[in-house]
């Protein structure tokens, strides 16, 4: 299926396709058909457009909010007084396509510059020392705490490839402890596992 259409035979509408959308309440991500009008975002459950899950209008759009976070499809923000919309690309080129056509419909709009940082929604980011689960060795691990678009740590490999090798979901962690024999030491408690961890010193 392709993942954008230009629909030719309706004058109203500007573009129409494919993103993945982030709930508002329950939040995982939807793939919804979204149609662009010159006043209004409208996105379906799929592209017969009969089921139509939510729109608001152009006018209402305060800000475009672009993010792309490491190791994930680019995502970008749609801002109204009401809410916070996320939409998740296929890739940066298609994102930026969706934000010109937007921005085209209604030139107020702003469009923030915020840092990498912050684009990325990296809170935090170290090497540490990880004890491994299975073999009990010390092994160095780059760490990246995320609060967008999920709010987890990864760790991956320090080496060129930069290689995932885990994620802890925040929302499983029951507690954070210092280790009882090392001051560099501490750990994250999820219930089914511990992480031991050490700061390098």
């Amino acid at each position: 299926v392709c993942n954008y259409c230009f629909l030719a035979a309706m004058a109203e509408v500007l573009f129409a396709g494919w993103l993945t959308k982030k709930g508002a309440c329950v939040k995982n991500w939807k793939q919804r058909f979204c149609v662009l009008t010159c006043d209004t975002f409208k996105y379906y459950e799929d592209d017969n457009q009969k089921e139509e899950r939510g729109r608001f209008e152009i006018q209402s759009v305060i800000a475009l909010n672009r993010r792309c976070p490491p190791l994930r499809s680019p995502i970008f923000e749609i801002e109204t007084p009401e809410r916070i919309y996320s939409f998740q690309a296929l890739h940066i080129k298609e994102m930026e396509f969706w934000i010109d056509l937007i921005l085209s419909t209604s030139p107020q709009i702003a469009t923030s510059l915020q840092p990498k940082i912050v684009q990325q929604g990296i809170i935090k980011e170290g090497i540490l020392n990880k004890m491994g689960r299975v073999h009990k060795a010390w092994q160095t691990r780059r760490f990246t705490l995320f609060m967008f678009p999920y709010q987890q740590i990864m760790y991956c490999t320090v080496d060129e490839q930069n290689e995932q090798k885990g994620i802890i979901e925040l929302r499983h962690i029951i507690s954070v402890l210092p280790a009882e024999d090392d001051e560099s030491g501490f750990e994250i408690d999820v219930g089914h596992r511990i992480y031991e961890l050490q700061a390098e010193t």
